[in-house]
Order: C-alpha cells, then sequence, then structure tokens
C-alpha cells in the first residue's frame, strides 16, 4: 500500500511528505511501514544526516503498475494543493510557500501535469499560480519549463481571476530567466485579465510587474504605472500590494538617478530590523534597492543591509542576484574574502 504511494513522488521525500500525502490511511503506521520498506532496501536513505528517502526506479516502476494510480495520484495532487494553498497573497509574498514549492519543484510539476491531463485545468492552474513567487527565486531552468507549460493551461480557464493569476507566474517565470519580451507578454495578459475581473488589488499587482518591462523603455511611464497601482492597492486595503507597489517605485526612481528619493521610499517599506514581516516580495525588492544604492556612497550603511540582502527567499537559499549585490556590498567595505566567497557560490 506505501510503496505504491511513495511511487507518486516525482522526486525525493521525507516523512512528513508522506504523512502529508497518505493521512492516517496507512494500517500499522506511515514511519514504521517507511521503515519496513528502507530495512527491505526498497527505499534508500539520502544519507545518514539528511532525513529524505528515494525508492529505487525499478521498484518504483513496479510500485507504480501493482497500485491504484488515479486514486494515489489523486491524494498526491490534493497533498500539493494543500501546502500550496489557493491564497494570492501567499502566492506572491510568502517565501515560506515558495521555499517549499522549491523544495517540491519536482511534485509540483508532475501534479500540475496528472491533473491537466485528467482535464482539472483549473486545479492545474492553482499549482501553476501557487508557484509564482518560486519561480521569481528560481536559476532559471525551472522557470523556462514552468513558462512553456502556461499557455497550454489558460486555454482552458474560463475564470479571468485565475487567468491573471497564471499569468502573473508567467511574468515572474521571465524575471527568472531575463526575458524581456516574456515579461511583457504575460504582464499584458495578466492586466487585461484582472480589469475584466474587476479586481483592484489584482490590477494593481498587474501594473506593478508591468511597469518592471516598462521601465527598461520608459521610466516615466513605469513610475505612472506604480502610482497608479498604489491608488488601487490604497484602495482596496492591501497594505502588501501597496508596499510592493512602493518597493517598485523606490527602482524606478532609481532608475532615472533620483536616489535620495528611492532611498527614502525603499527605507519606508523596509522598515527596521529584523525585518519579520509578511510582505515577502516587497520587503525583498527594497532591501535589493537600498544595499544597490548606498554601496558607491556610503558603503557603511550598506553593510548594515547586508543580513537581509541574503536572507531572500532563505539563508540557506539565497538568490543569486542578491549574491552579486552582496559580494559588491563587501567589496565596498574591503571584506575582500567575503566578497570573493560570495562570489564564488554565484
Amino acid at each position: 500500500q506505501l510503496a505504491g504511494v511513495l511511487a507518486t513522488f516525482a522526486s525525493t521525500f521525507d516523512l512528513a511528505d508522506v504523512e502529508g500525502v497518505c493521512g492516517d490511511g496507512v494500517a500499522g503506521g506511515t514511519a514504521r511501514s517507511l521503515a519496513a520498506l528502507v530495512d527491505r532496501s526498497l527505499v534508500a536513505r539520502l544519507s545518514d544526516t539528511e532525513p529524505r528517502f528515494r525508492m529505487l526506479e525499478s521498484v518504483r516502476l513496479f510500485a507504480d503498475s501493482r497500485s491504484d494510480r488515479s486514486a494515489v495520484r489523486a491524494l498526491h495532487a490534493d497533498w500539493c494543493q494543500r501546502q500550496l494553498g489557493s491564497s494570492m497573497t501567499r502566492h506572491l509574498f510568502d517565501f515560506d510557500v515558495a521555499n517549499w514549492c522549491i523544495t517540491h519543484f519536482d511534485d509540483v510539476t508532475a501534479a500540475e501535469r496528472r491533473l491537466a491531463a485528467a482535464g482539472r485545468h483549473t486545479d492545474a492552474a492553482a499549482l501553476l499560480a501557487g508557484s509564482a513567487l518560486a519561480m521569481h527565486c528560481d536559476t532559471g531552468a525551472r522557470a523556462a519549463g514552468v513558462l512553456a507549460e502556461i499557455p497550454r493551461i489558460v486555454d482552458h480557464l474560463d475564470d479571468p481571476h485565475m487567468v491573471a493569476r497564471v499569468h502573473l507566474t508567467g511574468v515572474l517565470c521571465g524575471m527568472a530567466i531575463r526575458s524581456p519580451a516574456a515579461i511583457a507578454e504575460h504582464s499584458r495578459a495578466a492586466l487585461a485579465a484582472a480589469e475584466v475581473a474587476g479586481d483592484d488589488t489584482l490590477c494593481a499587482i498587474a501594473l506593478v510587474h508591468r511597469s518592471w518591462h516598462t521601465v527598461l523603455s520608459d521610466a516615466d511611464a513605469a513610475l505612472q504605472e506604480v502610482e497608479e497601482a498604489l491608488r488601487l492597492a490604497e484602495r482596496g486595503g492591501h497594505a502588501a500590494v501597496t508596499n510592493l507597489a512602493a518597493a517598485y517605485r523606490a527602482y524606478h526612481l532609481a532608475w532615472v538617478r533620483r536616489y535620495d528619493d528611492a532611498i527614502a521610499q525603499a527605507e519606508a517599506v523596509a522598515g527596521d530590523p529584523p525585518w519579520d514581516d509578511d510582505q515577502g516580495q516587497a520587503t525583498f525588492v527594497a532591501v535589493t534597492l537600498l544595499a544597490a544604492c548606498e554601496l558607491a556612497s556610503r558603503p557603511e550603511r550598506a553593510r548594515e543591509w547586508l543580513t537581509p540582502l541574503l536572507s531572500y527567499p532563505s539563508p540557506e537559499r539565497p538568490m543569486w542576484g542578491n549574491l552579486v549585490v552582496g559580494a559588491a556590498v563587501l567589496a565596498s567595505v574591503g571584506e575582500i574574502p567575503e566578497a570573493v566567497h560570495l562570489t564564488e557560490r554565484v
């Protein structure tokens, strides 16, 4: 019974993952059954120090063929959906969700494709929407794969809210693979769908992300877009979206060399230590902007932003762009070995 469940995992797994899929449905207890499979060398532990496991491929294929495949895959997909949730705020601002999605990316991808193949396109789209912030944090290869999946899903969607949210994932995938064309395409589509949905908050988010592309060619227009986003977000009473628009406003002000205004705006978003907030992406943008703006003229001040700079999406997995900025900050204050170390990580 448990072997059939383990066969649905697309990558490695730990006990909590298995219990999340199985619930209370394993006779004799999940932990005991998993240990028995390990003892029989049907499941391998990755190492003595890492409590993660993998099923041997030959065993996985055999177990999959003997299981109630559709039922077990439905359990696996439901588990992925529960972990990511349905909240747009969590999908776009919660780095804990992003970290889970990155760690379990192969499972999320497998579940999304199985749901799509079964005609459950809205559920598949929800998983794509749930991976939005994770794709922004990714190094590119995975984001490119998700980007290719988006048009195959949106053609089957009727709900403009979900269409907009899937296209927002496309925007963030475009950022990860450094594709202005993808950012422009999906930001336009996200805004159009959000306007059809009549959702001020969704429109504000779409405008913010469209401005990321607009600023490359027309900084004044980009500033107008984030000003409109601020107005819509404030009208909707959504603080995290308001702060996201304000953080991007700081970014665009720096782009036109209004550095003092940019720093003041970003400081208002970032706030004070320990930066224990639920803004996620907004704080990330503001902190990155502050470190980058300060390192040339006030390197010691830039150094103060290093800890939060290297904490997104987590201290164990900082984004490569932040490592680059962090290395520049360290070099600017004469901490050359530490700067080299960050550069080597990149």
